[in-house]
């Protein structure tokens, strides 16, 4: 996929006009830079990716099999407008190389992505100890955090390949990590426990807990972002 910087060096050499003089050519080595110092041409280093598309039900990215609108943190450089697929199940960012005529994708080395989005969906690495991957950020507020590992387990028949999604919840306040499996977990945590849901009750009575709607729980745990400053 990349050519050797002497290849690229005979090729620009070769492509220059016989015609010109020589105090007109321009300096090969200053063409070769400006070929490898283009925009975000550093970070298309990695394998060759064969992409997994062996399930027709199901798929192990997030979100969709398409490419999608990513900004990638790559040892310390932010790299913007890139097509990004995010495979759960492997952990693993895949770029789309600009290659004309056909598409090639790259797996990138994990251990030197810092942060990446994939369209307006951010994913850091926890600072945790004993916590490994790359966790998405669902919800920032003013007294807590709610992020989750999103995981998908491959399950293989003898027809097909499926994958199962799986998200685990976590809350994240004063610098602490919580898994979030019920609302046990919130009464240990907050001492006014039971006038921040007093709160949240006399505003929105509709507003449930629930760790398997992502959705209805995003708008709980607002809420009672919301209800704790106020309260």
């Amino acid at each position: 996929m990349f050519k050797s910087p002497l290849l690229i060096l005979c090729l620009i050499t070769f492509g220059l006009s016989a015609q010109q003089s020589k105090s007109d050519l321009p300096d090969p080595l200053d063409l070769y830079q400006e070929k490898v110092s283009a925009p975000n041409n550093s970070i298309y280093i990695g394998k060759v990716d064969p992409l997994s598309m062996n399930s027709r039900s199901t798929h192990p990215f997030f979100e969709t099999r398409g490419w999608q609108k990513s900004t990638v943190i790559y040892n310390g450089i932010t790299y913007e407008d890139l097509d990004a697929l995010y495979d759960i199940n492997r952990g693993v960012v895949i770029l789309k190389y600009p290659e004309p005529g056909k598409v090639v994708a790259v797996a990138l080395n994990m251990n030197r992505v810092d942060n990446f989005s994939i369209g307006d969906n951010a994913f850091r690495k926890p600072k945790y100890k004993g916590k490994e991957g790359f966790f998405e950020v669902i919800f920032e507020g003013e007294e807590m955090n709610l992020i989750v590992n999103r995981q998908k387990t491959e399950e293989t028949t003898n027809t097909e390949v499926t994958y199962v999604d799986e998200n685990v919840f976590y809350i994240e306040r004063n610098e602490q990590l919580v898994l979030l499996n019920n609302k046990k977990v919130l009464k240990e945590m907050f001492t006014n426990y039971k006038e921040i849901t007093a709160r949240i009750k006399s505003l929105n009575s509709n507003l449930k807990f629930s760790k398997f709607n992502e959705e209805k729980l995003v708008g709980y745990m607002k809420a009672f972002d919301e209800a704790t400053g106020e309260i």
